[in-house]
């Protein structure tokens, strides 16, 4: 498993859990019977001992009628009001390697951003425990570990271009000026939301 599978914050997740299950009037062992675990499974995914993933967050969600969201703690380290405009990133970036005029940062790229949105959808659809799981013919294991590669080291490939016979093409990387005013508010955005702005 990958850390961006579980909660970052088990304690206080395992806090709404035991909640969420004395609201209901459940107790811990009604609770592990029915998800087919341990009572002391429960009793650690409460006290924040155990790492909760977000399938076993789900599972519970469902036992307890409850939202997933309401699991979910607000990462203290990110603005909670920001706009998110993934959309608009992924333009930018696939306009940035059209201007390119370099085939292999344009294939690059557009395997990078179906990658990335493999990676999440497939994390957001194996939510639902009433999904099937034969759509996908790689183990989730073996998926997120390819993806995890290839999405971490494809960047550094692309760079290892400044050190070959393409580089003279490599001016032509450009957005029109008409563009340096979203790009500027995307990498803004994206800073804040990573903490780094």
């Amino acid at each position: 498993m990958y850390d961006d599978q579980f909660f970052a914050n088990n304690r206080e997740t395992g806090r709404r859990l035991a909640a969420l299950r004395r609201e209901r009037g459940m107790s811990q062992s009604k609770a592990a019977s029915a998800l087919g675990v341990t009572q002391s499974c429960i009793s650690q995914l409460e006290n924040g001992r155990r790492r909760i993933s977000f399938a076993a967050a789900a599972k519970l969600a469902e036992l307890y009628g409850a939202e997933l969201s309401e699991m979910i703690p607000e990462p203290a380290d990110r603005p909670a009001a920001i706009e998110l405009k993934g959309d608009e990133g992924s333009a930018l970036l696939v306009k940035l390697a059209e201007a390119s005029k370099i085939s292999l940062i344009d294939r690059s790229v557009k395997a990078f951003l179906m990658v990335s949105a493999y990676r999440m959808l497939r994390a957001v659809y194996s939510l639902n425990p009433h999904n099937s799981q034969e759509l996908f013919s790689l183990s989730e294991e073996d998926a997120f570990g390819a993806a995890e590669d290839f999405l971490r080291e494809e960047p550094h490939r692309i760079k290892q271009l400044m050190f070959t016979d393409s580089e003279k093409g490599l001016g032509r990387i450009e957005l029109p000026v008409e563009d340096s005013a979203r790009l500027r508010a995307f990498i803004r955005e994206c800073e804040r939301f990573l903490g780094d702005g």
